[in-house]
């Protein structure tokens, strides 16, 4: 019982901090952490730390493999720059590029002298690469890397980011804040830069956010202002270790192991299943958050009952007489088919994972009006059950908690 309880404020909306607010979990694969999601024209994109890249193009409901399998290296960041595509930082493979959005990928490592890379940025020239071993940086369309020359500090080269603003690159390491003016011909160190292990940078209102790793977010308004902790933000003051920092849509995007998620003034976890957060996207209808563990979750309610594969809810008979309940379930579900004139209709019964693998069929056989189904040798994780009408498959998410 205590499972299914802790399962519930995924299922229904919640009042927090005055907001009504509630996640919901998608159709994303959940087998690698996701690290990043991008909008590349009307798509969605994904990447995660099993090499794979997945796309969707409905708002992250529904999501489709681009990569044929996982890949021998782990996506860390993921940028979309015009005529030369996707590019990727890994963890120990170096950068990789892709001009077809992930089905396939080269190597851009020439002179590259670290290839444990965190993160990516570009300015109008250049693209710059942050690893643990200094930052590099190289042309758009160039293929060699030049290791930049950063003011020596402290005992650690490692850079964790990098960001390009309207006022220079920044970059954040373990020993310092650097910056540069002239796109990396020569680098400074921020004058208060006691404030060390920097984790994520981010430019927002003409000023550039800090998040630290363990001393909470920061702000500098200029390269010779003055450090000022930033306490405007409720969700600011409880969060010590910051993950990721985003500026969207005139609100700051914390995501951090202490909260969650914050939005502004708001923390706005209540229906994540942990705190343990990737990345976050705005789109015009809801928002997406990647997360660790669980695969990609979505401010979008989901319609209730059984869907068609395009997400529309089914009213007309016989569907509308069939259940498939409970949603949240520790070890079975039960379907229901009313009477066997319906159940003639119903070509198969079959359950699939969150990648889309089949890991369960079931036969109708002789009519029977209420059937139990175990799921005790399946993982936890989110599956969908679907029923195979004629020529169309209707869906049902269930989530599976042990």
């Amino acid at each position: 019982m205590f499972k299914l309880l802790t399962l519930l404020p995924c299922l229904f909306p919640l009042c927090v901090f005055g907001q009504l607010i509630s996640w919901w979990p998608t159709s994303h694969p959940t087998e690698y952490p996701v690290s990043k999601l991008l909008v590349v024209n009307d798509l969605i994109l994904s990447s995660t730390l099993g090499g794979e890249v997945f796309s969707s193009a409905d708002g992250g409901d529904h999501w489709e493999a681009v990569t044929e399998s996982p890949q021998h290296f782990a996506i860390r960041d993921m940028i979309y720059v015009e005529d030369q595509g996707l590019i990727v930082a890994t963890s120990h493979h170096g950068v990789f590029v892709s001009q077809d959005f992930g089905r396939s990928w080269e190597e851009s490592n020439e002179n590259l002298g670290c290839l444990n890379t965190n993160n990516l940025t570009t300015d109008e020239s250049y693209l710059y690469a942050s690893t643990s071993n200094g930052l590099y940086q190289r042309e758009l369309a160039g293929r060699s890397w030049e290791k930049m020359e950063l003011p020596k500090r402290g005992y650690s080269s490692f850079i964790h980011t990098v960001q390009a603003t309207p006022i220079g690159i920044f970059a954040g390491g373990v020993s310092a804040l650097y910056y540069s003016a002239d796109q990396g011909a020569s680098w400074s160190k921020y004058q208060s830069s006691e404030f060390t292990d920097v984790i994520s940078l981010s430019w927002f209102e003409n000023k550039l956010l800090v998040g630290t790793s363990g001393r909470g977010i920061f702000n500098l308004e200029s390269p010779e202002g003055e450090w000022l902790e930033e306490v405007d933000l409720e969700s600011a003051r409880e969060a010590r270790v910051i993950d990721q920092l985003l500026a969207v849509n005139g609100s700051v995007v914390i995501l951090s192991g202490d909260i969650g998620l914050g939005i502004g003034n708001e923390i706005l976890s209540t229906g994540l299943p942990d705190k343990f957060l990737m990345d976050f996207l705005r789109l015009e209808q809801n928002d997406l958050v990647a997360t660790r563990f669980r695969g990609v979750y979505t401010s979008k309610r989901p319609i209730l009952g059984l869907q068609n594969t395009a997400g529309q809810e089914v009213k007309k008979n016989p569907l509308d007489a069939i259940r498939i309940y409970p949603t949240v379930t520790a070890d079975e579900i039960t379907i229901e088919i009313p009477s066997a004139e319906t159940a003639k209709g119903v070509n198969n019964i079959r359950l699939l994972n969150s990648a889309g693998s089949v890991v369960k069929e079931i036969a109708l056989g002789e009519f029977s009006p209420r059937r139990t189904v175990s799921l005790r040798d399946l993982p936890a994780g989110n599956y969908w059950c679907q029923l195979i009408l004629d020529q169309e498959v209707f869906q049902q998410l269930i989530i599976l908690s042990k």
